[in-house]
């Protein structure tokens, strides 16, 4: 490419397990945020002052939103694989993950006729906020340490 053709590189770094757990947890918590917070842009477009440009704004935002927390969810279900069946567990938790999309978007048509479009997004943003609470619960599953039997 250019610049390094031919070139023989050694790149090299500071890390442990202690750093990559800090980074996907905080990714998780500030990402999951966003993306429950995008739910915002849907509440305030169920209104009936709000401008039309309001509902592509929001589509948007919520894009743009599942895309980041879905990268930080994705390390994390990486991290918890075990590198012996590492292909095995990936597959079986992204299974899992996959399962909760389609569930929530079949229950949540039926919620939205029951619950009407203003509530149906305020719930929707509160349901997002509350699994972040158990981020901090991840620590020792995320530093690898296992749990002390008693």
């Amino acid at each position: 490419m250019g610049l390094l053709d031919g070139k023989k590189a050694l790149v090299f770094g500071v890390a442990n397990d202690h750093s990559i757990a800090w980074g996907i947890a905080k990714a998780l918590g500030v990402l999951g945020m966003v993306q429950a917070l995008a739910g915002l842009g849907y509440f305030l477009s169920s209104f009936p002052f709000a401008p039309s440009f309001a509902i592509y704004f929001s589509a948007l935002l919520e894009s743009l939103a599942i895309g980041l927390a879905t990268a930080a969810f994705l390390s994390f279900l990486m991290k918890l694989c075990d590198k012996r069946f590492s292909a095995t567990h990936y597959a079986f938790l992204s299974t899992l993950f996959g399962l909760g999309r389609s569930l929530a978007g079949v229950l949540g048509g039926y919620a939205a006729a029951a619950l009407g479009y203003p509530l149906f997004f305020f719930a929707t943003i509160v349901i997002g906020v509350i699994p972040l609470f158990l981020i901090p619960f991840l620590k020792s599953t995320l530093d690898g340490i296992p749990e002390a039997e008693g």
